[in-house]
């Protein structure tokens, strides 16, 4: 069963369509937590001659990557920007000054249709 565009939008992983400023930074905070608390629960769980463990680990670390582009792209499309300036986050510095700008920047046009598609209305 193939899930909606406008459902896969909606969470995490989808690359199509725009996500508000506020959005946009609760799903990234959330990332951020979730990496962190994997990160802790592998640094104290030293079982990496384990194979699984590794694949495991390594599959949910792609995830996030994943889902961290996602978000930057959706984030760019927003602003009516190609997501193809989320590949800058590969490069020391200008991944920083990337960030700044994702969560910095006004949505542009703020309530009208870009090439990118309509503005989201805010969650309440």
């Amino acid at each position: 069963m193939m899930l909606s565009d406008e459902l896969y939008n909606k969470g995490f992983f989808g690359f199509s369509g725009r996500i508000k400023r506020w959005d946009f930074a609760k799903k990234n905070f959330l990332l951020v937590a979730v990496f962190m608390t994997i990160s802790t629960v592998d640094s104290l769980w030293d079982h990496h001659e384990n194979i699984l463990v590794l694949a495991a680990m390594f599959a949910i670390y792609m995830c996030l990557l994943v889902s961290a582009f996602g978000l930057a792209v959706r984030r760019l499309h927003d602003f009516d920007a190609t997501g193809w300036f989320s590949l800058w986050s590969f490069v020391p510095l200008a991944n920083i000054a990337l960030a700044v700008f994702l969560f910095s920047q006004e949505s542009k046009p703020l309530h009208e249709p870009n090439k990118y598609g309509l503005p989201k209305e805010p969650h309440k």
